[in-house]
């Protein structure tokens, strides 16, 4: 599941786009006044330009949709399904949050989950 940072972000830009369009150069220069955001600000404005995008195409009605429920917690989700999709797929299933050190990750994907869209690893 995404890290947190990412839905903080996704957060922030689905308030933007109720009021007008996304100004991406706005929000940047606005997030990278936090320093923990600042670190990582590379991964953060390739992040944010993907987010960009996918928000202004979203309808109107998702994004108020998506910004009246919050921030969820998609890693509990997954681990609520585990035992269902053990069963339904024959395999063994293991959910982790992108930032937990302990995550098995040899193709790098845990890198590309998103809020809404957890990045899948099959072996």
């Amino acid at each position: 599941s995404a890290a947190s940072w990412k839905w903080n972000v996704y957060m922030k830009l689905l308030e933007e786009s109720i009021s007008a369009k996304i100004d991406q150069s706005k929000v940047m220069k606005e997030l990278m006044k936090d320093p923990n955001m600042k670190k990582m600000a590379k991964e953060a404005a390739g992040f944010i330009s993907r987010i960009v995008e996918e928000i202004n195409r979203m309808p109107e009605d998702k994004r108020s949709r998506q910004l009246s429920v919050g921030i969820i917690d998609e890693n509990q989700a997954l681990k609520a399904t585990e035992v269902f999709l053990g069963r339904e797929l024959s395999a063994k299933i293991f959910t982790y949050r992108e930032e937990d050190p302990k995550c098995p990750d040899p193709k790098k994907r845990a890198k590309f989950a998103k809020p809404y869209r957890p990045a899948i690893y099959i072996e």
